[in-house]
């Protein structure tokens, strides 16, 4: 049972690449120095002593300790990400006495002051991109443990938003290239692959980006 095999779980998450959020992205971690379990349920286990399903009930951690991000926010619209997994994403919790009005991703959205039945978004995921609406300047502080490597995304054709989940400002040219992507943009700058005249070049921490396949 998951409760008497701690060194399997351990095993386990070392060989696991991908664990599924709640929006269906998988989160990358390779940390293999020491590894928690959350308690929660770890599903069906098969003959092996496998889980028969992939599974998100697990925290991945190491020796390291939590860090934090700060994002300036702007009045009006900002479009931001951040590269470290909170311990509590609850939108309550993470713009608790900011002064919000919404936060929006291509599918889904929360509005201060509705009902919570209303709002199809309540909490936050590292390296996902969000569009958020201040009433007043700010800035979010986003305590938790770093990100380690790259968050996988499903580029549809035509818009998607894309974060930044490393922990210093990467090139995009690392990750995108003419077969994946044709623009990169936020509100105000673009990239294009082998553009010459560029006026943004990187991934850069906090921030979010519209990325056109």
């Amino acid at each position: 049972s998951p409760d008497s095999t701690y060194a399997l779980l351990v095993d386990l998450i070392a060989k696991v690449k991908s664990v599924p959020n709640n929006n269906g992205l998988g989160v990358f971690y390779w940390e293999p120095e020491r590894y928690s379990w959350n308690g929660d349920s770890l599903g069906a286990w098969n003959s092996n002593g496998r889980p028969t399903h992939a599974i998100d009930a697990f925290l991945v951690g190491s020796n390291k300790s939590p860090i934090e991000q700060k994002i300036a926010l702007n009045a009006k619209w900002n479009l931001i990400s951040f590269n470290v997994v909170p311990t509590d994403s609850s939108i309550s919790t993470l713009f608790a006495s900011k002064n919000i009005a919404e936060i929006k991703t291509q599918t889904n959205f929360w509005h201060s002051g509705q009902p919570a039945a209303y709002n199809s978004l309540t909490s936050l995921q590292a390296g996902t991109t969000y569009m958020v609406y201040m009433n007043a300047a700010d800035t979010l502080v986003v305590v938790g443990m770093p990100m380690q490597t790259l968050q996988t995304i499903s580029l549809q054709t035509g818009w998607n938003v894309v974060g930044c989940p490393y922990q210093t400002a990467t090139p995009f040219s690392q990750d995108f290239n003419t077969t994946n992507c044709s623009i990169i943009k936020d509100f105000n700058n673009f990239w294009i692959p082998s553009g010459i005249q560029n006026s943004i070049t990187h991934l850069e921490p906090g921030k979010g980006y519209f990325l056109k396949k």
